[in-house]
């Protein structure tokens, strides 16, 4: 993660070879930060649309996060 103009956060996924490159808002990248405070196991969503090529994958326009509680069932 790397903080940009603005103060925006810009970060890379790799999905299965294919590098997503997204820039968020600090107030969206902080849902981030407070999951990893605040859960134990934590998944996040993150949705977008399909922006220019990159040489590895492409950038995501628009992208939005959410964060979900990961909740392990003992039976």
């Amino acid at each position: 993660m790397r903080t940009v103009e603005n103060g925006w956060k810009s970060f890379e996924i790799d999905c299965d070879g294919q590098i997503v490159s997204v820039t968020v808002k600090p107030k969206v990248f902080k849902k981030l930060e407070q999951a990893q405070t605040d859960y134990p196991m934590w998944v996040a969503a993150i949705a977008g649309k399909m922006g220019e090529a990159t040489g590895q994958g492409f950038v995501l326009n628009e992208p939005a996060i959410q964060v979900f509680e990961k909740v392990r069932f003992v039976a």
